[in-house]
């Protein structure tokens, strides 16, 4: 997926899963927008599709304005279910690939861990062997 646009690596994992998001979200506002406007703002039954000079009518395809909207929710629906899924597949790939980097990270925490606890317990056996110094020094 990330190679053929860019070198595979952690940060391009990312930004694979965060363009993913962003275009759900901006799919999601698309279809919000079309609702408010044919709903609210668009007046006429009839919605013309098409480019080209207005006064040619060949140029335009009348729809309803139901059935036009179905089609662009149908749309939507499609387009949001698909990048639904493939959010989970590059979800997949992401921790598949970042399996060796947590492996890694998983290990250096670990002999950091022990070394933290091999410090602490030698302090606190030091600070033990001063009280018992203090003690005797006392008696």
């Amino acid at each position: 997926m990330v190679y053929f646009f860019a070198k595979d690596s952690r940060k391009t994992r990312v930004k694979l899963f965060v363009a993913i998001m962003l275009s759900t979200i901006s799919i999601g506002c698309w279809a919000v927008w079309n609702l408010i406007f044919f709903l609210a703002i668009y007046k006429r039954d009839i919605v013309y599709s098409g480019m080209g000079p207005a006064n040619d009518e060949s140029n335009y395809h009348a729809t309803p304005k139901r059935t036009y909207l179905f089609t662009i929710l149908a749309e939507a629906t499609f387009m949001l279910v698909w990048l639904a899924y493939f959010t989970c597949v590059s979800n997949e790939y992401c921790d598949l690939m970042n399996e060796k980097y947590d492996r890694e990270q998983r290990e250096v925490d670990r002999v950091a861990a022990e070394k933290k606890k091999a410090d602490d317990e030698k302090k606190k056996k030091e600070a033990d062997e001063k009280k018992e110094k203090a003690k005797k020094d006392k008696k």
